[in-house]
C-alpha cells in the first residue's frame, strides 16, 4: 500500500489502520487536502412543540487538518422551514442562521465542535496517517486515534472485514447541556464518486439517539476553498 504512514503508535494499532484503508479504498488512498461533499437525508428537528424527523440537504466543505464548513436546510412539506451555516477555520466558530455570523465564546461548544470534527476527519481514515496522530488499540477491532495538536481522541471500531462501523467520542451536547457519546455509524456499503469511495450513507447520534442520517450525493476532492468560506466572510 502507497501509504506512508507516519502516526505513531503501537504495531498493531498502525495495522488496524492499514487493513481499515485498503478495505475502503484499495491499494490507492487518496491524499486529501480539502473535500466538498452534497448530502441529503433526515434530521429529527423541534418544529413548535414537537419533534420530527425532516428532510435534509446539506452541502460540508472540509480544509484539513482543522478547518470546516457546514450549511444545511430542513424542509417541511417541500417547503424551507430552518436554514443555517456554521463554519470553523482552526481559531474561530462562527454560525449564522439567517442574520450576520456570530461569533461563538463558549469554550464547551468550541471544544465540542473541534472534537466532532476530528471524529469526521477520522471517518474519512487518510487523515489519521500524519505525524501529530498517535494510533492505539486496545484490542483487534478497536482503534483510538489522538490528535496531539488537540488533544483530542477518537475511538475506531472495526468489522471482521476491517471496514470502519463507527467512530465515536465523548463530548459536550449542548442542546443536552451535558457530555455524552457522539458516535458517527457507517454503512458496510460504499458509493464511488469519480474514484472517491465513501460509505452509503451514516447515521449520527448521542448516547445512541440517533439524530441525523445521510448520505453522499455529489463529491469534490482537493477542490479550491477559500479561507473566507471558513470565517463566513465569502459574501
Amino acid at each position: 500500500m502507497p501509504v506512508l504512514l507516519l502516526a505513531q503508535g503501537d504495531s498493531q494499532a498502525k495495522d488496524l489502520l492499514r487493513s481499515a484503508i485498503e478495505s475502503r479504498y484499495g491499494f490507492k488512498p487518496p491524499a486529501l487536502q480539502a473535500l466538498q461533499l452534497e448530502l441529503k437525508g433526515k434530521m429529527l428537528a423541534r418544529i413548535g412543540p414537537v419533534s420530527s424527523w425532516l428532510p435534509i440537504t446539506v452541502t460540508a466543505q472540509f480544509k484539513l487538518p482543522l478547518a470546516f464548513r457546514w450549511e444545511y436546510t430542513v424542509r417541511l412539506s417541500g417547503m424551507p422551514v430552518r436554514r443555517g451555516r456554521q463554519a470553523y477555520d482552526g481559531l474561530v466558530l462562527r454560525y449564522d442562521e439567517g442574520g450576520e455570523p456570530v461569533v461563538e465564546t463558549d469554550a464547551r461548544i468550541i471544544h465540542s465542535v473541534q472534537k466532532r470534527l476530528w471524529a469526521a476527519m477520522a471517518a474519512l481514515l487518510t487523515p489519521l496517517t500524519v505525524g501529530f496522530v498517535t494510533l492505539h488499540s486496545p484490542d483487534d477491532r478497536i482503534l483510538e486515534a489522538t490528535n496531539h495538536e488537540t488533544d483530542d481522541t477518537v475511538q475506531l471500531t472495526l468489522g471482521d472485514d476491517s471496514m470502519l462501523h463507527a467512530v465515536q467520542t465523548l463530548a459536550y451536547n449542548p442542546q443536552a447541556d451535558e457530555d455524552q457519546w457522539f458516535k458517527i455509524e457507517l454503512a458496510n456499503r460504499h458509493m464511488t464518486f469519480d474514484d472517491f469511495i465513501l460509505p452509503a450513507s451514516v447515521t449520527v447520534s448521542w448516547d445512541d439517539e440517533p439524530y441525523l442520517e445521510l448520505e453522499p450525493v455529489g463529491v469534490e476532492v482537493n477542490c479550491h476553498l477559500p479561507d473566507t468560506l471558513f470565517t463566513l466572510e465569502e459574501d
